[in-house]
């Protein structure tokens, strides 16, 4: 019987980083992944990055929606968009650099 060959895969995931400001990825994903946060009290502190509140996104997920604060990764799953703590990104996911810029897709 012939020997067979491990290969190693490497999963892929599409994310980009949420900014909060009028760059050309976040208007791309503007009202689409991520809603503007409409809030009482724009002024208000967020909690976790201690920005205001009127820059934060909303983001809808299959489990109710996120709150997006900028610097958030927006990743797309299985089951849709979620925003995910840059921190926590970047202790489970790997950078590769495509220089090539391909919007997601909605699947």
């Amino acid at each position: 019987m012939k020997e067979r060959t491990p290969i190693s895969l490497i999963p892929l995931i599409h994310a980009f980083k949420f900014t909060g400001d009028p760059d050309p990825v976040n208007e791309y994903y503007k009202e689409t992944v991520i809603k503007e946060y409409v809030t009482p009290n724009p002024g208000f502190v967020c909690k976790e990055c201690h920005q205001v509140l009127s820059v934060h996104g909303y983001c809808e997920t299959p489990k109710g929606g996120r709150i997006a604060c900028p610097s958030d990764m927006i990743i797309l799953g299985i089951q849709g968009y979620y925003p995910c703590k840059l921190a926590t990104f970047h202790k489970t996911h790997e950078h590769y650099e495509n220089h090539e810029y391909v919007p997601m897709e909605d699947s």
